[in-house]
């Protein structure tokens, strides 16, 4: 969604600082609230809206930003990279792979699919993230992370699941990718193997014990 959207004001700078009206119809359910979410009906810009979805994991922003850039300029991106295309408008669920996700953040990166610039400004806002209990919680608060998550609870007939998943780039001396999915019968117990796996993940990669 961002690297489509900053596709965009690569070419129209003036598209960051365009009002939108927030999503007023149903989003998915947002169980990990780090902050105030964005409210139905609210005038904010692009900008401010990338910012929430971004740090936040705001769905009600993400849906928003989604309506505005529609199916075509969003699957131009799965495409450019090697993913199927996905039908936004219907709430089909999308399902990735650590991999595939992760190439994402190469890009971003290694500044190959945007501008240096434009590819720099996202992962700024990503280090930014304020959600704690995924890779952060096991490396040092003084290394910088620009990440992303995502969550979510799905109820079915065998009972509850809870999904938690957790990407990004790790600044350590040598920096790291890392992308962490999980899905269990609670988020406590996600956090702890969220943390388990990257507190090892960090020590293995900065020979650190």
């Amino acid at each position: 969604i961002y690297i489509a959207l900053m596709k965009q004001i690569e070419l129209k700078p003036e598209i960051e600082q365009l009002k939108l009206k927030v999503y007023e119809g149903g989003v998915y359910e947002q169980n990990i609230v780090e902050d105030k979410l964005t409210q139905p009906g609210e005038e904010l810009t692009i900008h401010e809206l990338i910012q929430r979805s971004i740090i936040n994991s705001d769905n009600r922003a993400i849906q928003t930003l989604l309506n505005y850039i529609g199916v075509y300029a969003f699957n131009d991106v799965l495409r450019d990279h090697g993913l199927p295309e996905a039908n936004i408008m219907d709430k089909t669920i999308y399902k990735v792979t650590p991999q595939e996700y992760s190439a994402f953040f190469r890009v971003l990166y290694n500044a190959t699919y945007l501008k240096p610039e434009s590819s720099e400004k996202i992962l700024e806002m990503l280090t930014r993230t304020g959600f704690g209990k995924g890779i952060r919680s096991g490396v040092p608060n003084s290394v910088p992370i620009a990440h992303k998550f995502g969550e979510q609870v799905v109820h079915s007939d065998i009972g509850t699941t809870y999904e938690l998943h957790d990407c990004g780039i790790v600044y350590a001396e040598r920096p790291y990718m890392i992308c962490i999915m999980t899905k269990g019968d609670s988020f406590e117990t996600l956090y702890q193997i969220m943390r388990l796996v990257s507190s090892k993940t960090y020590e293995v990669m900065t020979g650190e014990d």
